[in-house]
């Protein structure tokens, strides 16, 4: 039996994209997340991981993962595939909202660590790089995320900015 959430779901995966844009897409998303449905975050998650799928629409499903509230079973899985596409994309753009999305799962373990490898990376994306250091500042000031910000502080393109983090989580440089 289908229900409203279903319907959405169809309408968005036969919206078809003509140039480069696809309103009806974004459309369907827009109304799908209003809804308080396990169902929204797993499709979410296969939005966002899909390189085949409308960029916008991507950029979009991030951002609502990042703010959703995602129940515990569910917070490895959006890890898993946020760390899937910012080791697998070729998107920059793309990359930049998974790492900025880690800010919403920064407490899920291996997270810190990939936000930290990434801010710590001299070849990777700029835009990249400061929403890792964005993610790592939105967590707990707990030991590993301590840790974490101390060694993107060694960096010197953070440096000013982790210590100021720091000091707010009342350590010393």
């Amino acid at each position: 039996m289908s229900d409203q959430v279903d319907d959405l779901i169809a309408r968005f995966r036969s919206a078809l994209i003509t140039g480069q844009e696809s309103n009806a897409k974004i459309d369907c998303l827009m109304e799908l997340i209003r809804f308080d449905d396990p169902r929204i975050v797993g499709f979410l998650v296969d939005v966002a991981g899909s390189a085949d799928e409308y960029d916008l629409a991507r950029i979009q499903a991030l951002k609502v993962l990042e703010l959703r509230e995602v129940e515990t079973g569910a917070r490895d899985e959006v890890v898993r595939m946020i760390s899937g596409v910012l080791e697998h994309d070729g998107d920059d753009e793309i990359r930049s909202y998974a790492a900025r999305a880690l800010a919403g799962f920064i407490d899920v373990r291996g997270a810190l660590d990939i936000a930290a490898g990434l801010v710590l990376d001299h070849n990777e994306d700029d835009d990249v790089r400061h929403n890792a250091f964005f993610a790592i500042e939105r967590s707990k000031p707990n030991p590993q995320a301590i840790s974490a910000m101390k060694r993107c502080g060694e960096e010197a393109k953070f440096s000013s900015s982790a210590s100021r983090v720091l000091r707010r989580w009342g350590q010393t440089t």
